[in-house]
């Protein structure tokens, strides 16, 4: 459910074999929309990416993709969020390497709301999270094993952390 009349240009730039995410940023850096990236001079475009992932965004298997990508989206309920809609989730853009286009299935005006907090656990020992497990913000560690009141202290104290 994208907004982008260059929807398709954003398919056949993500569904091409060897142009990953990192080479689609410079891409879009360099060119602009992804439709002048498309449209741009191939030799151009050799400074950024093989020749094999230039000929891939050419191929008809690509096109195949796009196509089905399409007819996809046009089933109830599916959408396809890009980068550039406002529907994309901003959390998701402070990541280092965020998708440049999302598959979504239900209601896309929820991909901005606040979501469930996880907790996982592993087999940290507490000498190994005393001695310097890289903390991240947000992050908390459970040694294991932890009993049930614990685990929901942990449960609780992420739900609690979400903000409206």
């Amino acid at each position: 459910m994208t907004s982008d009349p260059g929807l398709a240009s954003w398919l056949q730039l993500t569904l091409a074999p060897g142009l990953g995410a990192a080479t689609l940023r410079r891409l879009l850096s360099q060119f602009g929309l992804p439709e002048k990236v498309i449209a741009a001079n191939r030799a151009e475009l050799a400074r950024f990416a093989s020749a094999e992932a230039l000929q891939a965004l050419d191929s008809d298997a690509v096109a195949r993709s796009v196509d089905r990508a399409l007819a996809w989206l046009e089933q109830p309920g599916n959408a396809i969020v890009t980068l550039a809609d406002a529907a994309y989730p901003k959390l998701l853009l402070e990541i280092s390497d965020p998708p440049a286009v999302l598959y979504c299935r239900g209601r896309t005006d929820l991909l901005n709301q606040p979501a469930l907090a996880v907790v996982v656990t592993s087999g940290y020992s507490d000498e190994m999270i005393r001695s310097g497990i890289p903390a991240k913000p947000g992050v908390g560690y459970l040694s294991k094993p932890c009993d049930t009141s614990v685990l929901t202290a942990a449960v609780r104290q992420s739900l609690d952390q979400i903000k409206p």
